[in-house]
């Protein structure tokens, strides 16, 4: 009996012996992705390994570049979401550990990016980003080496991945904007406080920085960063259509936010269409900056639904028309419902807004102007001859305008435009607080004019 017992010891060592010479080491086959959310929002981490039962987890994170790793108490699965994040986390790095009895393995440490919670963009639906430092990108961001191709790169990426966030970190990244960086459905194009695309002088008549268009494009957003034109360097003389941020096509439900688009040859924003059968549609613009533009600070010739928001357009002057926004569509083409709120017009060498229907065939309505400053602009606001008006210009603080506060001029019978409550300040120099020219519909009272009188034509009091 005992040398039974004996017997089946020795077997059951050397089963357990085998059994654990066959043990095979995690191997990680999916390694985390970085992730980039809004604050407020929680990012999800996941790994996929392979290995002899039972694979232990353990997920840990580094707060100093990797030097220091801390392991997270209760997370012990293949995947890891963080608590609501704050902008504190931002730069947070993940790591999981994967052990079994034949050994461990670490993951790659992946970077956690928080976004402040945006005042007018939609929340990531897509944790997804790529850094456009990153390799396989490697955009430098040291002002002298062309960077376009690297970030059209991380731009493709996205794409093709279906959704997600191209992050631009500081630097100067120099932009052969005749190519363009085109951008795509369902994606955000993030630009730290830092981050500057910067045009490379050139002699084009027409050059875009970045383009949303071509074909439909939807659910598109461009947060943060400045566009820096090339209006002090640029080679040629002639041409006016150098672009910060062009929407160029059928577009849907796009949010610009916290931009600056400053020094273009052209406008620092603009919409317009291929054909007349497209529009921009649901567009936002929201905390944005059109500083020192040649041609306009932004131009809108084709577009249903648009909102301006707590916004600066100054110091267009170049070519004509520099004006701060110009509301101009050619013939076929359409703008309507477009809402301009809270926002600053100064010192721009025409209009502070001007709505221009030149062309038979276009058509301007349903407008509003509303809250906003003017100031030391050459006028305030020009009307002129939109055929379905419904333009409502109302509680708006217009001061040292150089010629008038509001112009209308050459407009149909009954286009029962509105001008009220706003207040017309000047110190000298403008001859009319409003001019009503040529129609007897507009409603045009109570409006108050400071150090001039509210001169409005055809009796219509102010």
């Amino acid at each position: 009996m005992k040398h039974i017992t004996i017997i089946t010891i020795v077997l059951l060592l050397m089963v357990g012996a085998a059994v654990q010479a066959q043990a095979t080491a995690p191997k990680i086959t999916t390694q985390p992705l970085p992730a980039m959310v809004d604050a407020g929002q929680s990012a999800t981490f996941t790994v996929v390994a392979t290995g002899t039962a039972t694979l232990i987890y353990q997920w840990k994170y580094s707060t100093n570049g990797g030097v220091n790793w801390t392991a997270i108490t209760g997370a012990t699965s293949p995947s890891y979401v963080t608590a609501p994040t704050t902008i504190s986390n931002s730069g947070t790095q993940y790591q999981c550990v994967v052990t079994n009895a034949a050994g461990g393995v670490s993951s790659t440490a992946v970077t956690l990016i928080v976004m402040p919670e945006p005042v007018c963009a939609p929340m990531l639906t897509s944790s997804y980003y790529v850094n456009v430092k990153n390799a396989p990108f490697n955009a430098t961001g040291n002002g002298s080496t062309d960077d376009t191709a690297a970030i059209q790169a991380a731009v493709n990426n996205v794409l093709a991945h279906g959704s997600g966030t191209v992050y631009v970190p500081d630097g100067t990244y120099m932009i052969n904007a005749v190519s363009r960086v085109l951008l795509g459905s369902n994606m955000t194009l993030y630009m730290s406080p830092g981050a500057i695309l910067k045009v490379i002088p050139n002699n084009q008549d027409m050059y875009i920085v970045l383009n949303i268009g071509e074909s439909l494009m939807s659910n598109v957003n461009v947060i943060g960063g400045t566009l820096l034109g090339d209006k002090y360097t640029h080679t040629g003389t002639t041409g006016e259509m150098g672009l910060g941020i062009a929407l160029t096509g059928d577009t849907n439900n796009v949010v610009i936010e916290g931009v600056t688009s400053m020094e273009m040859w052209g406008d620092g924003f603009f919409m317009t269409t291929t054909s007349t059968d497209q529009t921009n549609s649901n567009i936002t613009m929201c905390n944005d900056i059109a500083s020192d533009n040649r041609r306009q600070g932004m131009s809108i010739e084709q577009a249903n639904g648009v909102k301006v928001m707590n916004s600066t357009f100054t110091g267009t002057s170049g070519t004509a028309p520099q004006a701060g926004i110009d509301i101009e569509p050619d013939t076929g083409e359409t703008v309507n419902n477009v809402q301009i709120t809270n926002s600053l017009f100064e010192y721009n060498n025409n209009s502070g807004i001007r709505m221009i229907q030149y062309t038979s065939g276009s058509t301007i309505s349903n407008v509003l102007v509303n809250a906003n400053y003017f100031s030391g602009n050459v006028g305030g606001l020009t009307i002129y001859n939109p055929s379905n008006g419904k333009i409502t210009i109302s509680n708006n603080t217009i001061e040292d305008s150089n010629v008038f506060g509001v112009s209308f001029d050459w407009l149909s019978t009954g286009s029962q435009n509105i001008v009220t409550g706003n207040t017309f300040t000047y110190s000298g120099g403008a001859a009319y607080g409003i001019i009503n020219s040529g129609n007897t519909g507009n409603i045009v009272t109570p409006n108050t004019c400071n150090g001039r009188a509210c001169s409005c034509t055809n009796g219509i009091s102010c």
